[in-house]
């Protein structure tokens, strides 16, 4: 069963999906326990898993720290899963539109590159921060649009449906900034005399659009601070405040309570070993 964080009790796992928008401060690791939990169990289980940059997303899991990664990293069984997911870093939007129409299951067509093959159909595909291909400063305005991001997550569909063999893969897309992010419709040159608010009303928000091509939506959001008390329970090694976590998970259009789910946590961090490094963990609440 789907789940964002590791070893999630029964109440804490997500609804069987087809797509799924991530949205919000979600934890660097997220990405990552999604796919080893969609992999558990099963041999033939893939994910691949794409995002703009290696350096940009390694330095948010090193920062984060998950202690439960580093403690069961090199376990047989999360190991083996973890090999089952293929990576890929497109650094421009260009080069990942290449990527989706160039990834493929293998064919007797002799000309395809081995690395764009797949060797199975993989369960679930990632996509992690488009947003960042739109609000870089090299991309090129004419692509910075609405209709762009648009055209973007159709052609992650059609991926989908070719290296399907029979079901199409889960497709999963996280974007923290995307609930923020605001394109125009089209491409406009600048307008000589317009202000900058005139510039501001023709760039309307881009979630509204985006989640209705989505099954669920899943929405990370910060809650109130928490004094979380140290294992010895002493006054002067509480810890400092912990912020209570909130996932707020929906069905797009969905009208019954089934549709909603709510989960609370709190991310802490402490030493796990006397001469380790500070790393977070998660406490259910």
């Amino acid at each position: 069963m789907a789940s964002f964080f590791p070893e999630p009790r029964q109440n804490d796992l997500l609804p069987t999906f087809s797509s799924l928008l991530v949205l919000g401060p979600y934890h660097p690791s997220a990405p990552v326990h999604l796919a080893l939990s969609l992999n558990a169990g099963d041999d033939r289980a893939r994910t691949v898993f794409l995002t703009p940059s290696k350096e940009s997303y390694a330095e948010r899991l090193i920062a984060f720290n998950d202690a439960w990664l580093n403690e069961h990293c090199s376990d047989g069984a999360i190991s083996y899963a973890g090999q089952n997911i293929t990576n890929f870093y497109p650094p421009t939007l260009a080069h990942l539109c290449l990527l989706l129409s160039a990834l493929h299951l293998p064919n007797r067509d002799a000309s395809m590159h081995p690395i764009t093959v797949q060797l199975g159909t993989p369960n679930l595909v990632i996509l992690a921060e488009p947003s960042e291909y739109f609000l870089s400063s090299k991309i090129d305005p004419s692509a910075a649009t609405i209709s762009s991001y648009l055209s973007l997550v159709t052609r992650v569909f059609a991926m989908l449906g070719n290296i399907s063999s029979d079901t199409a893969p889960k497709f999963a897309l996280f974007d923290s900034q995307l609930g923020n992010l605001k394109l125009p419709l089209t491409y406009m040159p600048s307008i000589p005399f317009a202000g900058a608010d005139e510039g501001r009303k023709q760039e309307p928000r881009l979630l509204p659009v985006i989640e209705k091509l989505c099954e669920w939506v899943a929405i990370f959001e910060e809650g109130e601070e928490t004094f979380v008390p140290s294992s010895q329970g002493e006054e002067d090694d509480a810890v400092a405040p912990a912020p209570t976590k909130q996932l707020r998970v929906y069905r797009t259009g969905g009208k019954s309570d089934e549709d909603n789910m709510v989960f609370n946590w709190q991310e802490t961090r402490r030493r796990p070993l006397p001469n380790g490094s500070d790393a977070t963990f998660f406490e259910w609440s």
